[in-house]
């Protein structure tokens, strides 16, 4: 008889092997770092189960936070790693039908498998972002304008002094994973003091064959060998008003090769800097939510991108 339930971490030890005869390339740390994550989930379960007489023949994973996004409090759901049994497929919507139920839930698929793409754009998803800006240091280097106005930049973390309470929290809940970093952005205007808060995925890049290799060189010289990717954003028009500046700071703080900013921070509008490239993701974001907000407000934090660190 088929069931369907929530998966909760004490049945991490019965998914799991049927998780391995899924894609046994896939090691036993990458699947307890996606589901073993710990910052608050007030649901406390973290994903669907569909099962047939006990056994595990389907999965969803819930990747599950609570955000605060344009003055509302959202139920943040990051699915990942859709997986049944063939011949159990057209049960397959069970495994994500709950999430609907929610009330004021924001629910993205950032890594939506080929063979799934079709059932996102027949449930009406929106899509969150087809492609994303590169900055490359070294045009950036000498293309960017000189700064109108004096931006500052410093590191910070929870015991920062001036960090406001959700900022805090929001840091706190990231302190284990040592791929995140925040930076806070300063700028004085007309006598008032403005800031941003941005938070990156920062990895070592990875190059492959020698002709890549030695198209590298310049950059290795430079110390410019690190993956960069805007997670957070605080104040999307700060981003936008002092981008250039930005990105001429966070350049030597990262030793960024690129950085890479998904189309939605800038709510898809093109950017008219000759140092940014627009280039097409791997695959579509897809959004849905019953709550009317800005895209940009959406950030990326609490998902697979912090837990795995792609």
């Amino acid at each position: 008889m088929l069931n369907i339930r929530p998966y909760f971490p004490d049945d991490y030890l019965k998914l799991l092997p049927f998780l391995q005869k899924f894609d046994p390339a896939i090691s036993n740390d990458t699947w307890n770092k996606l589901l073993g994550y710990e910052w608050e989930n007030k649901l406390a379960y973290k994903g669907m189960l569909l099962e047939n007489d006990d056994e595990i023949v389907g999965f969803l994973c819930y990747i599950l936070s609570t955000k605060e996004i344009g003055g509302t409090e959202v139920t943040f759901c990051n699915i990942s790693s859709w997986v049944v049994n063939p011949e159990f497929r057209s049960k397959s919507l069970k495994l994500l039908s709950s999430l609907f139920k929610i009330k004021n839930i924001v629910l993205v698929n950032l890594s939506p498998h080929e063979n799934i793409l079709s059932i996102f754009q027949a449930l009406r998803f929106d899509t969150l972002a087809e492609y994303e800006y590169r900055i490359n240091p070294i045009k950036l280097k000498f293309s960017a304008p000189k700064a109108t106005q004096k931006v500052s930049c410093k590191k910070v973390t929870e015991h920062t002094s001036g960090i406001d309470a959700k900022t805090k929290k929001m840091m706190h809940e990231h302190r284990v994973y040592p791929n995140v970093h925040f930076y806070e952005f300063s700028v004085s205007k007309n006598g008032e003091q403005h800031a941003c808060i941005l938070a990156f995925n920062q990895k070592k890049a990875v190059i492959e064959g020698v002709k890549n290799k030695l198209k590298e060189l310049p950059y290795q010289l430079l110390n410019n060998t690190m993956q960069v990717e805007l997670l957070y954003c605080s104040s999307t028009d700060f981003l936008k008003d002092y981008f250039g500046e930005i990105m001429t700071l966070l350049v030597p703080l990262t030793h960024a090769r690129s950085i890479n900013i998904s189309e939605h921070f800038f709510n898809k509008k093109n950017l008219p800097y000759a140092w940014t490239v627009k280039v097409k993701k791997d695959r579509p974001w897809f959004l849905y939510t019953d709550t009317a907000i800005n895209h940009s407000a959406i950030d990326i934090l609490y998902t697979e991108k912090v837990l795995l660190n792609f």
